[in-house]
């Protein structure tokens, strides 16, 4: 909705957000349920525009790249505050997103607002000068991926902490493969738009090329982190159901009437 289609629901809290069981073999995307949004009073169209920089926003941020973040937060947001953009829009610190570790973060930062106020006196100012750049869109946005990663993380709040850090990469993975989408589809609307003639021709039909190029070669990486993912996935649940097995069988055994010869 955010990256692709442009129509966004701005209020998927729990309560509107209903499963509907389905047969498998009835269902289009192949899985055993739908996935219902109710309450429908807030929705806003995103532009292309907007959904490209937003695009490349995300992408920086993951790729960590301070110069990148620094661009697309003065041209999605209007603001020179990047570090404090970029914080407000992930939810963790500057330093886990410079190092590029903003997939391996599994939950939200924990700021206390005394100690960063004491260390920062203006901090309150900065972050209303930030709210107050940004267009009235990007504050809808802002609320409901914070909305959205609350139920992501509240889904596996009682799993293991490996099945946990899988499930959030597996969120970031998703999230970059519609962003690259988002960015494909943009610089494919813009090579369309080149004037007529065979210079030009040639010229939009290499910048497509390279687009697409750029676009498999990225989520080629994305489908192998996968895969990776999910064989990693697979092999724990094993390395944990082996043990029940052994167990179950064990008891079996010793309920079994022991013959003759062996009492």
């Amino acid at each position: 909705m955010t990256f692709v289609h442009g129509f966004l629901h701005c209020d998927p809290h729990p309560g509107n957000l209903f499963v509907r069981p389905r047969a498998r073999a009835d269902t289009a995307h192949g899985y055993n349920f739908d996935l219902v949004l109710l309450d429908h009073g807030l929705y806003r169209q995103l532009t292309p525009r907007f959904r490209y920089e937003y695009a490349e926003m995300w992408r920086a941020l993951m790729k960590g790249d301070a110069d990148q973040i620094r661009h697309w937060s003065r041209r999605l947001a209007g603001t020179d505050l990047y570090r404090l953009f970029a914080v407000i829009l992930t939810g963790q610190n500057w330093s886990t997103i410079e190092t590029q570790s903003l997939a391996r973060a599994s939950e939200p930062a924990q700021f206390s607002l005394g100690a960063l106020t004491e260390k920062q006196p203006d901090l309150l100012r900065q972050i209303a000068d930030v709210l107050s750049t940004v267009p009235p869109v990007l504050l809808l946005v802002l609320k409901t991926n914070d909305l959205l990663r609350m139920i992501d993380q509240k889904l596996f709040a009682d799993q293991p902490a490996g099945v946990q850090r899988r499930a959030q990469l597996q969120s970031w993975l998703r999230l970059s493969h519609y962003c690259l989408v988002a960015i494909r589809d943009a610089h494919m609307a813009d090579a369309g738009r080149t004037g007529t003639g065979v210079a030009q021709s040639v010229r939009r039909a290499c910048r497509l090329l390279a687009n697409w190029l750029c676009f498999w070669r990225d989520s080629a990486v994305l489908a192998v982190l996968s895969a990776a993912l999910s064989i990693e996935d697979l092999l724990a649940r094993l390395a944990l159901w082996l043990p029940t097995i052994r167990t179950e069988r064990t008891a079996s055994l010793a309920l079994l009437p022991r013959t003759a010869g062996s009492s």
